[in-house]
């Protein structure tokens, strides 16, 4: 994989590692994945080959905070959303610059398509679609029966924890790892009230996704208990109310075994292949 170094607006830095189609990578579309919390990008590397194999593009980003983040968060060191999506802007624009022809889409996975939803809010045009797979809100009421109650506890209790050590002590609690102390205070608020408010930006997320309109292809994952339909729902349909929306369910008998949050990642030739087919109905240029 090619790897590429991106300066971020605070002098901090990621790096980007990109595998390249193995048919035309000069006229193939672009796919950037941006990881769930606590995930490092490379854990998406046989997603990466995937869509290689399959005529595509792929560049993998590290989320602040890990991987070949510069940054670690700790009681000492603290970033949120905004520092997040803030990223993802010179994230974007450097893989405009290594891929200046091409069509570019985000691929959001969990916390992952969260930050690509509130990036697009800001900046529709920069990409083609967004593909959110297992990202949702996580607006407890997305959940039913126990997990609702399970979900609706975490909301509650993380924020504690997190104002306890000065950051999330997730590699404790066994959820999301070790993260900043902001970062889950803007995913808990979602998580009470179903609504994006982001700690020390005064954008308007909410009213602007309700008037932004990009194609979205979003994919459950059959028996994911961290993501389930209702509340994927409830991510994209903050997005304009005619927004073009193509929903898949990615099964076990599809992936020829049984799914959860994560491992669709090392099963993917199912979704790839549903995915590049979705981007063929969409106008490049």
């Amino acid at each position: 994989m090619e790897q590429l170094t991106v300066s971020l607006p605070d002098t901090e830095t990621v790096e980007l590692s990109i595998l390249t189609s193995i048919d035309d990578p000069t006229n193939a579309p672009v796919i950037l994945v941006l990881p769930a919390m606590g995930v490092r990008a490379k854990f998406y590397q046989p997603l990466a080959k995937v869509f290689a194999e399959n005529g595509i593009n792929c560049v993998l980003s590290d989320l602040r905070g890990l991987g070949t983040s510069s940054v670690r968060p700790s009681s000492k060191v603290d970033f949120g959303y905004k520092e997040m999506i803030s990223d993802l802007e010179v994230v974007i624009a450097r893989v405009k610059e290594k891929f200046p022809e091409q069509a570019i889409f985000i691929l959001g996975h969990s916390l992952g398509g969260q930050v690509a939803s509130l990036y697009l809010s800001k900046h529709p045009n920069k990409v083609k679609g967004l593909l959110l797979v297992a990202s949702c809100s996580v607006y407890y009421k997305g959940w039913s029966g126990g997990q609702k109650w399970k979900t609706f506890m975490g909301i509650q209790v993380f924020p504690l924890l997190s104002r306890l050590f000065g950051y999330f002590p997730g590699d404790k609690v066994g959820f999301g790892g070790k993260g900043a102390k902001t970062a889950l205070l803007d995913w808990s608020y979602l998580g009470r009230t179903g609504q994006f408010k982001i700690i020390g930006d005064d954008f308007d997320y909410e009213s602007s996704l309700k008037k932004t309109s990009i194609p979205v292809f979003a994919t459950i994952i059959e028996d994911d208990w961290m993501a389930p339909e209702a509340a994927i729902k409830n991510l994209y349909q903050k997005f304009h109310p005619n927004n073009p929306t193509t929903t898949y369910k990615l099964t076990k008998e599809i992936a020829g075994k049984p799914l959860n949050h994560f491992n669709w990642v090392k099963n993917s030739v199912s979704l790839v292949r549903r995915i590049k087919e979705w981007i063929a109905t969409i106008p490049l240029r």
